[in-house]
């Protein structure tokens, strides 16, 4: 069991052309099955999009398009399904040919961060499921469906993707770009006296607003040249963050073999850092200890809180990477529940497992950036 099933299309034009759909359900959950759906479009299925069967079995449906189905979420039979930013859309009288015409049956309801409008795909009587966007094909508006993550519940986004992750099994990426810099033609070098030396400082900043020119390093060490006495040269040399958590400058001070060493401290600069060297604090929330449960699944809780300065007087950020819960040693990838918090206020993740008879233990482990 812990079946995860993402970035998929389920469904799709049924052969016979009077229905629209495969004539079957899209994700069926039975017999005990357990797991995730993420990131899928399930959609022109005749029947139900996603069913959990019978009071064993659960899933997490995160992050889809569930639309265009006869009904979309069902757990009438038993079980449970935990959905938050979904895009559930099973309404449309063209599509719903059985009838029932509905986005959840059972106890299931509109779960958190959810949509119920039409995904306006491209193409949906031919099958393309790809999402509208202005000026393609016959698209006069905008899918919700993109962007329609907020950035607090899900990172990172896919690189051209913008800053919030589009639901369903595909993100819709920009065109990469080309910049050609500079008059086309031959370099010439004149000479050099060579690269004699170079001196590294590194700065704490309390306020990233001051700029790099007025804050040059107080002391320098030297760096080990890879070809000294070339006209370029790369250069090694290890820092250490001394002043704590925050945000760092680094500076470079080159000089060749004549002496020749710039005085500009803006020419100096070379690239700043966040440094974070506290690991998070971590505290597990539930299952209390000693705690007894019969349900199917057992929801998992943990606080967690690493806040970095960032460089701005009094700004923090929230530097967690990753948490995981161990199930008698087996790892359980948890998810981030508490989504906005002031500065310094511990984060929420949880996860759901389902445990067979008997005494378990449970722990928390997080991860920073």
């Amino acid at each position: 069991n812990n079946i995860t099933i993402t970035y998929n299309i389920i469904g799709g034009l049924s052969p016979d052309a009077q229905y629209p759909g495969n004539g079957n359900y899209g994700v069926l959950f039975a017999n005990g099955s357990t797991g995730a759906l993420t990131f899928n479009t399930i959609a022109l299925n005749y029947n139900t999009g996603v069913v959990v069967q019978d009071d064993d079995s659960w899933l997490h449906a995160r992050y889809n398009i569930i639309a265009l189905n006869d009904s979309g979420l069902d757990n009438s039979g038993g079980g449970q399904i935990f959905n938050t930013n979904n895009l559930v859309y099973n309404t449309d009288g063209d599509w719903c040919l059985l009838g029932v015409c509905t986005d959840y049956l059972g106890s299931v309801e509109k779960g958190s961060g959810e949509i119920n409008q039409d995904p306006l795909f491209l193409d949906a009587d031919s099958g393309d499921l790809r999402l509208c966007i202005p000026g393609l094909g016959n698209c006069s508006g905008k899918s919700p469906a993109i962007d329609g993550i907020p950035a607090a519940d899900f990172q990172p986004v896919p690189t051209g993707g913008g800053l919030e992750a589009d639901m369903g099994y595909q993100e819709l990426l920009a065109m990469p770009a080309t910049l050609l810099l500079g008059k086309e033609g031959n370099s010439c070098g004149l000479g050099s006296a060579g690269v004699a030396s170079v001196q590294v400082g590194l700065v704490y900043v309390p306020d990233s607003s001051v700029s790099a020119s007025q804050t040059p390093p107080s002391s320098w060490q030297n760096a080990t040249l890879a070809t000294a006495g070339e006209a370029g040269s790369y250069w090694t040399t290890d820092v250490t963050p001394a002043s704590g958590d925050g945000l760092y400058r680094l500076y470079s001070r080159p000089a060749d073999a004549v002496g020749n060493v710039s005085a500009t401290t803006s020419d100096w600069y070379r690239a700043a850092f966040i440094a974070d060297g506290t690991p998070p604090a971590v505290s597990l929330v539930a299952p209390i200890a000693g705690m007894t449960s019969t349900a199917p699944a057992v929801t998992l809780a943990a606080d967690v809180s690493d806040w970095t300065p960032t460089g701005l007087p009094g700004a923090t950020s929230f530097t967690v990477d990753d948490v995981t819960f161990l199930v008698d040693s087996v790892v359980v990838t948890a998810t981030r529940a508490l989504t906005t918090a002031s500065p310094g206020e511990v984060q929420l993740y949880t996860a759901e497992v389902a445990l067979d008879n008997g005494t378990h233990t449970v722990s928390a482990l997080a991860t920073d950036l």
